[in-house]
């Protein structure tokens, strides 16, 4: 081994030399420069801060806050804060506890991590999932590399031309550029390609293919049994080889069909399709489309109570088949289809016009036909197409449903349900024109529109905003954001994780358990009970109260004096710029708080311990255990309730008030402050530092520690124990026990009150028995007696001073008169 040095356990500051050296920090805060050289840096214990320097460098940290500086050279890092240089760099990385700075053109570098992770933000090159989960890897702006483990993994290298690498698992790749490679070895798992390109699974080991977005995408398989989906946009689906299952989606499909065993899925309204088929082939279950009127003449055409095929030309047509079951089909110009019947069939091939159907019965727009207008007076159904279409309703509650393209919806003065499905779709409702619902899949607002609910559909993470009125907003499976605006409104979410934006004490938020993780903003107070959300963070600078619920939430306070209570379960309570108090009320509730956020309080039905930057701990409730309170590195304020309290003030001049039990209180200040009422149980404080319980209520006083330090009681009677150094011990008034321990002690006695005791008077310890504040100087051997196994000193009356297992030379040897 090159260089191999092992430094002390204490704080080194180490610098390597320019050859390879492996260094190891051990124990303690290590500084250590490699240098030059391919070097080995372990930190080991402690908050090491290595320097890789030139050469090819290996930096571990282990264990503490580490800091790792790659610097020169293709360097692997593996510690808290690790910062790369110029080389390539490979970083082992833990989410959400270490942190990776690698500037732009620091060469090729490398995460390895053990769950799912983005490198959206960062500048690196290539992610390697570790372990063997399902975890999902997302790249950046990069030309990514992304390598899946042997779980189920989703590699989605976002922005660039990237190379996606599964294993073993059943994988699925995201492709969103056309110079995307997919890298999958033969019979590795059922994989899935999500392409937003159109993209051919010739030459890969992937059996299915799923076209994402609203383009129009071609989709090709290889000679597996393929499973290929489109999108909204208008698809091209070729199965190739093998039996393969199409399903094209939303648009105006296209199917080449090449072997019997080939299964095409097209929903009812998802566009006019077509099917090539190079094979027998039945369309039974398959929803795809396909008098006739010549010339260039503007012509109306009506049919009879048959089953018509009304075929237009190239002018402005109205053809109205009737009563029977009719199919009508344009050409060229801009025609007007009348529906009468079910049975009816519009047909309009691409740039035919612009086309209306007025329709007399619910309707569903053939492709290419951008208009529809229903005619009469029930409750009809509108439905639109792939394209632009403009529904226009009647007097009914008609349900209007644009379907795909940018389409404009026009109700009346029915209860009208509108259907969403595009940001550029537009509903137009006056005011006084019934009760109306939208259902979205897409981000919308109703600022406008005078619409009163809205139901999101789909698994899309969408947008909502509602207007003046009373809005009912309901969320769906994806991620919502839910804001009813103005008026009182009820906001309910769905399967995922869910945000709503309460600004009216009457706002109504429901959600249900097992429905996602949910957070509220809220510039109003509001309670959490009987709704599963787990988070709120408040808005504004009001002074709100907000109180959580069973679950584990997090409460975000504002710029107010906010009140915090996370109701029961583990929760984290976070203050803002305020004066906020907390009510914990779990041993697992975490209570942050910020430098310079005003004066901060913590009520408490557990025993706890301040975080940092927390002033104040008051303990409530009634519990019949001890209880204790810790304070932190301020000068803290903790009050004890009716229980037995240990207080605890650490760092910083503290105040520590007990309750009515018997309470316990640790002092490692000079100005610490201990505040006992009168009657308030049996007290105690451990002290390390030199103490008196002068003006408290406080009955025993106990040394810790081995500094050579003073204990003195008050008027009270005291039980005074010292420690392992030389103590003096003053009991002052009352009726007092003084144990000096292991030192040379001092017993010192202004007055001799009623029976006061020694208990652990050692000659061989040099411990001394100052009379002095009572004798003057005078001696009085006379006064000390033997008593049994006691040394009795008499001061006149019921006062003396019992010596516990001593014996009456040793005494006067070490009496100060």
């Amino acid at each position: 081994m090159s260089n191999f040095r092992d430094l002390t356990d204490g704080d080194d500051s180490y610098r390597a030399t320019e050859e390879d050296d492996w260094v190891i920090g051990e124990d303690g805060n290590d500084t250590i420069r490699g240098l030059g050289g391919n070097d080995t840096l372990w930190g080991s214990d402690g908050n090491d801060l290595l320097y890789g320097g030139a050469g090819n460098d290996r930096l571990l940290g282990w264990f503490g806050y580490d800091r790792l500086y790659g610097e020169a050279g293709n360097d692997y890092l593996d510690g808290v804060v690790m910062v790369g240089g110029t080389g390539d760099d490979t970083y082992e990385f833990d989410v959400g506890v270490d942190t990776v700075d690698e500037r732009p053109d620091g060469g090729t570098d490398t995460l390895i991590v053990g769950e799912s992770y983005s490198l959206y933000g960062l500048n690196i090159e290539n992610l390697v999932l570790r372990y063997y989960g399902d975890f999902e890897a997302t790249g950046n702006l990069f030309a990514n590399y992304l390598t899946g483990n042997s779980g189920r993994n989703r590699l989605d290298g976002a922005a660039g031309a990237d190379s996606l690498a599964g294993g073993q698992g059943d994988d699925t790749y995201v492709v969103d550029e056309s110079g995307d490679v997919v890298l999958e070895d033969a019979n590795a798992g059922v994989d899935t390609v999500i392409a937003g390109v159109s993209y051919s699974l010739d030459g890969r080991h992937i059996e299915i293919l799923t076209l994402s977005g609203s383009a129009n995408l071609d989709a090709a398989g290889n000679d597996l049994a393929n499973t290929l989906t489109g999108n909204s946009g208008n698809n091209l689906l070729d199965g190739g080889l093998g039996s393969d299952t199409m399903a094209g989606g939303l648009g105006d499909d296209i199917y080449l069909v090449d072997h019997a065993g080939d299964v095409v899925k097209e929903a009812r309204g998802e566009g006019a399709d077509t099917i090539l088929s190079s094979v027998s082939f039945g369309l039974r279950g398959v929803h795809a489309e396909v008098l006739t009127l010549t010339g260039t003449q503007d012509i109306d055409v009506t049919g009879n109570s048959l089953a018509n095929r009304l075929n237009g030309n190239a002018g402005h047509n109205r053809l109205d088949g009737g009563t029977g079951y009719d199919t009508l089909a344009g050409g060229a110009g801009n025609d007007t289809y009348v529906v009468n019947t079910a049975g009816d069939q519009v047909i309009e091939v691409a740039d035919g016009g612009a086309d209306l159907v007025e329709s007399a019965i619910s309707l569903i727009l053939a492709a290419e036909v951008e208009s529809l207008t229903l005619t009469g007076s029930g409750n009809l159904h509108g439905t639109g197409n792939g394209g632009n279409n403009l529904i226009t309703g009647g007097a009914g509650a008609n349900r209007l449903d644009g379907m795909a393209g940018n389409d404009t919806l026009i109700g009346g003065t029915g209860n009208d349900t509108y259907y969403i499905d595009s940001l550029s779709d537009r509903v137009v409702e006056l005011h006084y024109e019934g009760t109306d619902l939208i259902y979205t899949s897409v981000s919308y607002s109703l600022f406008g529109r005078a619409v009163e609910s809205l139901i999101m559909t789909g698994d899309g993470d969408l947008v909502v905003t509602g207007n003046s009125l009373a809005n009912t907003i309901t969320g769906n499976g994806g991620d919502n954001q839910l804001n009813g605006g103005g008026g009182n409104d009820t906001l309910i979410g769905g399967l995922g994780d869910d945000t709503y934006y309460v600004d009216s004490l009457s706002d109504r938020v429901e959600e249900l358990h097992y429905e996602g993780t949910d957070l509220i903003y809220t510039s109003v107070s509001y309670s959490l009970f009987g709704r599963a959300i787990e988070s709120v963070i408040m808005t504004g600078d009001g002074d709100l109260v907000v109180i959580g619920n069973s679950l584990a939430n997090r409460i975000t306070g504002n710029s107010g004096d906010n009140h915090l209570n996370g109701g029961g379960g583990n929760d984290t309570l976070i203050g803002g710029t305020g004066d906020d108090s907390y009510t914990v009320d779990a041993a697992g509730d975490i209570v942050t708080e910020a430098a310079s956020e005003g004066t901060d309080l913590v009520l408490a039905y557990t025993t706890y311990t301040l975080g940092a930057e927390i002033e104040n701990l008051t303990m409530i409730g009634s519990i019949y255990w001890g209880q204790s309170g810790t304070g932190n590195a301020l000068n803290n304020v903790l009050a004890g309730n009716s229980n037995h309290n240990i207080l605890d003030g650490r760092a910083g001049d503290d105040t520590l008030v007990g309750g009515d039990g018997h309470d316990t209180y640790y002092v490692d200040s000079v100005g610490d402050k201990v505040v006992e009422a009168y009657l308030q149980g049996t007290d105690e404080i451990e002290a390390s530092v030199s103490y008196s319980l002068h003006g408290t209520h406080i009955e025993l006083l106990r040394l810790a520690g081995s500094e050579d330090l003073t204990a003195t009681g008050n008027s009270m009677g005291n039980v005074l124990v010292g420690n392992s150094g030389n103590n003096v011990l003053n009991g002052k008034g009352g009726s007092d026990y003084l144990y000096g321990g292991l030192g040379s002690d001092v017993f010192l006695f202004e007055s001799i009150n009623a029976h006061e005791y020694i208990g652990d008077f050692t000659a061989a310890h040099a411990d001394i028995i100052n009379l002095n504040g009572w004798t003057g100087g005078v001696a009085n051997t006379g006064a000390v007696t033997q008593s049994g196994a006691d040394v009795l000193i008499t001061a006149g009356g019921w006062n003396d001073i019992r010596v516990v297992d001593a014996v009456v030379d040793d005494v006067l040897a070490h009496i100060v008169w």
